[in-house]
């Protein structure tokens, strides 16, 4: 025989809501969104700027949680005559870039000998894990910024796609 639990509402001992903890999920997928952009989008700035196409806004389930953000891009980097081109991209959230990229740094390189014509492309992956404590949306987002050569591109020709997959996680 089967037995069926029927209940509107689940309180602690104390007569509070519980957290994940409380009910034993922690470390468990609570939400999930997937978002994509295939838009070429390009910039030929030293300075960060966002990625447009890129932001969304996620809701938390929970004020107790931390958010895995998983980022595949495609990118290129190009320069006409140097002897290097690269960039770098931040994930940001209401903001605010999270493991922030440094203003000397670049993630993606391509150095030459000579100055000659550099023209890279591949695929980049960046992981963040941010801490949630708030069931308000967060907007989240990329920026951008070339290091050295002509220009830096996400989704060249509007051939490629990049997605941006955001896993809440119980806390």
């Amino acid at each position: 025989m089967a037995s069926i639990i029927k209940v509107d509402q689940i309180q602690t001992a104390a007569g509070g809501t519980p957290t994940a903890a409380d009910l034993g999920i922690t470390g468990s997928v609570i939400g999930h969104h997937h978002h994509t952009f295939a838009t070429q989008q390009q910039s030929t700035s030293d300075s960060f700027a966002d990625v447009g196409d890129s932001s969304f806004s996620y809701t938390p389930k929970s004020d107790d949680s931390y958010l895995y953000i998983l980022v595949n891009a495609h990118i290129n980097v190009f320069a006409s005559s140097d002897t290097s081109a690269g960039g770098a991209f931040n994930v940001l959230v209401d903001g605010t870039a999270i493991n922030e990229v440094g203003s000397n740094a670049y993630e993606i390189f391509s150095g030459r000998p000579s100055s000659e014509e550099i023209n890279e492309y591949a695929r980049y992956i960046k992981e963040v894990r941010y801490t949630n404590t708030s069931t308000n949306a967060k907007t989240i987002k990329l920026s951008y910024r070339k290091y050295g050569g002509t220009r830096i591109t996400f989704n060249y020709g509007g051939n490629f796609t990049t997605s941006i997959t955001v896993m809440e996680i119980a806390g």
